[in-house]
């Protein structure tokens, strides 16, 4: 019986040194991990104002920058800005060398940026291209995007007499859908006029992540359609304008997106289409559809219509409107975006209150707001038994439930704003509140409170 002991003894015992030296390096490379992410301390937490961009933030001249005591301090602020999420708005290298439409100056350059009321920044050591606020180099697949990160629309300003006061976790002042029509428009033009077209493929070609003229041209024509639909899609009636968005209508229609199904699409192809272009659509494709099944639809329907006279662009409504009409909803219910200190405090959050903040809640709802920006779901199908333990939605097939969500930063980023404090009035700047008018006046001001009504003030908020 001792020789077994011992014989075990001999194996368990190095299994337990090679575990334990495991945890170790996993310690290790956690703290360096976490060292590195917080390596950024610019004093100025990486604004850009009036000595490198001329104007901030509605165009007027800023002389200095604020920042209120919120608990965080620069690595934390920058940190937040530069954090990614999973957001796959357009292939990153489009981006850094896109021109303006009717212009050949930069889209990102921080002047254009201002006019849509992003927050510039200059280059520090966590931004080196100089990206706007909550504007993120993101990454899936081994290719490189550029999207939207929290910070995008939760980071906000006030400029009073050339002070620009930044508020982290305040409301933005954004007009994010005038942001992505104007988007749309840059890469549009861009794919029609020889000139700028030539530029655009030179330049991204000179970043050295496409291999030809023709890749990119597949790429800058597939993320025109899928922004044009979008924005068709979302297209409401009631004017957002600055600072509101309806994150609701269309986190909504993005996720409806996802889970249509080859006989709901049918449905609505029938409404413009015969049904022998229907069947030429469809052929090949079943069950829920993936990504690259939807583009595939939408390339057929453009062809289809384009073949009985419609010009490419008149195509392109009828089947947004089409889908509009059959499937999405009315994304026309814009509201304020919400601030996000005490978010840890509230047992539901959301304006309307109806998102829990308790075991998965934060991860699902944040979930929801990653694919709302973009996020890639790469749902796809498997023969395999063992390629997945979930079916599809259908109950017909195994699908790998791949996405570009990043869950272990979304956790990250929820942990962060436990150390995120309202901010205090700052009457060095403001002068003196009168606290009798304070909660009116700070809901005029992107919730700056005044020291007695710290974390008296508990609006509903989400995070996003």
């Amino acid at each position: 019986m001792s020789s077994v002991i011992h014989t075990v003894g001999r194996f368990v015992r190095p299994l337990l040194k090679v575990v334990l030296m495991l945890a170790v390096v996993l310690l290790i490379a956690g703290k360096i991990t976490n060292w590195y992410q917080f390596w950024d301390d610019n004093p100025e937490r990486g604004a850009a104002f009036s000595k490198e961009s001329g104007q901030n933030f509605g165009g007027e001249p800023i002389r200095q920058l604020k920042y209120l005591d919120q608990g965080w301090d620069a690595f934390r602020s920058l940190w937040f800005y530069t954090i990614t999420q999973g957001s796959d708005l357009m292939p990153y290298d489009f981006f850094m060398v896109l021109e303006q439409e009717k212009s050949d100056k930069l889209f990102r350059a921080p002047e254009h940026i201002d006019g849509f009321r992003y927050l510039a920044q200059k280059a520090t050591f966590s931004n080196p291209d100089a990206l706007p606020v909550g504007m993120v180099k993101d990454s899936y697949q081994g290719k490189e995007y550029m999207g939207f990160s929290c910070s995008a629309c939760h980071t906000g300003q006030v400029n009073y007499k050339g002070t620009a006061i930044r508020i982290d976790g305040g409301p933005t002042g954004a007009d994010m859908v005038g942001f992505l029509k104007a988007l749309t428009a840059a890469l549009t033009e861009t794919r029609r006029d020889p000139d700028k077209r030539a530029r655009f493929v030179a330049n991204v070609l000179e970043r050295d992540h496409y291999d030809d003229e023709k890749e990119v041209l597949a790429d800058l024509d597939t993320f025109i359609l899928r922004l044009t639909m979008y924005n068709i899609v979302n297209h409401s009636d009631t004017e957002y304008g600055y600072a509101r968005l309806d994150a609701f209508g269309r986190i909504f229609n993005r996720v409806l997106e996802h889970v249509l199904t080859r006989e709901q699409t049918e449905e609505m192809l029938h409404s413009f289409l015969t049904d022998e272009q229907v069947a030429g659509v469809l052929e090949g494709l079943e069950g829920i559809l993936t990504t690259p099944e939807r583009d595939i639809i939408v390339r057929r329907s453009i062809r289809a219509l384009t073949s009985r006279g419609m010009t490419e662009k008149q195509a392109v409504k009828t089947m947004s409107k089409a889908a509009k009409d059959y499937i999405f909803v009315s994304a026309n219910a814009p509201v304020s975006y919400p601030f996000l200190w005490d978010i840890p405090q509230h047992d539901y959050v959301q304006w309307n209150g109806i998102g829990a903040n308790a075991g998965l809640g934060p991860i699902g709802r944040n979930t929801g707001e990653v694919i709302g920006v973009f996020g890639t779901l790469d749902w796809h199908k498997k023969d395999r038994i063992l390629a997945t333990f979930m079916t599809n939605l259908d109950g017909k097939q195994r699908v790998a439930y791949d996405s570009s969500v990043n869950v272990r930063n979304l956790r990250r980023i929820e942990d962060q704003l436990w150390d995120l404090e309202s901010p205090l009035w700052p009457e060095d700047v403001l002068g003196k509140l009168d606290q009798e008018r304070s909660l009116p006046v700070a809901s005029c001001l992107n919730g700056i409170v005044a020291p007695a009504m710290r974390r008296s003030i508990a609006p509903a908020i989400h995070v996003g």
